[in-house]
């Protein structure tokens, strides 16, 4: 080989990004994390209704 190359410009294609993935990769992202989002919520509100019940609960046997 002299130095040159020959796969270069292929190589710089490869790694431009694309507008069209990117910004498909951003919104399944989004997507993602309102997921995410909601799975937590859902989890700290049952988390606190049962810590609730269990403090009535505590509450009623001391009353």
């Amino acid at each position: 080989m002299n130095g040159v190359d020959r796969y270069a410009d292929q190589e710089q294609l490869s790694t431009q990004p694309d507008p069209l993935a990117q910004s498909h990769q951003v919104e399944t992202a989004v997507q993602g994390v309102g997921y995410l989002y909601e799975v937590i919520s859902v989890w700290i509100s049952e988390a606190c209704g049962i810590c609730s019940e269990k403090s009535q609960t505590i509450l009623a046997t001391y009353e």
